[in-house]
This record gives C-alpha cells, structure tokens and sequence, in this order.
C-alpha cells in the first residue's frame, strides 16, 4: 500500500498548482520513499512539503505519540547537520511548541521556528538570516513534513500567508 501511494504521487498531479500565493515550483524524490512538493511565494519565501513513510512501524494519527515525536526530533537534527555539513551558518532554535489554528483546541503539527544563514556563491555568509518554520503531523500512516522558510526582511509580508497555506 505504501508504495502505491507514493507511486500514485509520483505519477500523478496530485499536488494543486497554486495554493494561496504560492505556486508549484517543483516535485522532487528525496529518497528513503519520500516524495517532496515544494512552492514558491513572491517575497522569496518557500513551502516544501514531504510526505513519507521511513519506518516499519505503525505511525499513529497522535502527535504526542513517542514515533511522531522522534521523528520531529530527528527533522531538527537534520537541519543542524545542514550547518555542520556547511549549508547553513549559526543555526539558531527559537522556539519549539506544538502548533494549533485558533479555532482548534488541539495541536495541529509538532513545530519549530529557527533562524539561520545562508552561504552565498563564493562561500560568504549572506548578511540576512532566514527564518524557517518546520511543521510535523501523521496521517494515515504517512509522516508530513512542511518548511517554510523566508528571508527575514519579507517576513512581514509572507508570514500572514503561512496560515492559509498550511490549511490548505
């Protein structure tokens, strides 16, 4: 079943077009059977969402159980190895809290929001950090992932979309 899911992803336009302000930029396979959509916004901002399956257990539809929370876990991981691996630069966390819409009363997706850097093309750090957002949630034993990331100097204008697009 797994596999026809992905596949059915993969061979299909499944994914909307636009969604909010955002277009569809690309699809992508990252491996370990992922598959990523990513969309791009006018104030140089991105959405990419993964949807995957990297385990042999059942993921539960609970974002406090202990899979889901691992697997959040080891999201933040990656985007530290990024820095380590030379990527990003001064990757900083600024806040770690489960996410809810406001007329919810339950936690939507486990989230982050960090800050980082940027190496240009001949290897300087770019002077303005961004701001990415990393959301989690299960569904019908499938992972979600979604980054949101955004030079901090458009936040103010792409933030207020982030809403509607994780909706959606």
């Amino acid at each position: 079943m797994q596999k026809d899911f992905k596949k059915m992803l993969e061979d299909s336009d499944t994914f909307p077009h636009h969604i909010g302000d955002y277009d569809f930029f690309r699809k992508y396979d990252p491996g370990d059977g992922a598959i990523t959509f990513v969309y791009s916004g006018e104030a140089e901002d991105t959405f990419s969402i993964t949807i995957y399956n990297n385990t042999t257990e059942p993921i539960p539809n609970e974002l406090e159980s202990d899979i889901v929370k691992n697997e959040f876990e080891n999201c933040l991981d990656s985007i530290f190895e990024m820095e380590r691996m030379g990527y990003f630069f001064k990757v900083e966390l600024l806040l770690k809290d489960d996410f809810r819409f406001e007329e919810m009363s339950e936690p939507y997706f486990q989230s982050a929001v960090l800050q980082f850097h940027f190496y240009d093309e001949n290897g300087e750090v770019e002077q303005i950090p961004i701001l990415s957002f990393l959301f989690l949630r299960s569904d019908e034993s499938y992972f979600h992932k979604i980054r949101f990331s955004v030079p901090i100097t458009s936040s103010d204008v792409a933030l207020p979309r982030m809403e509607y697009f994780l909706k959606e």
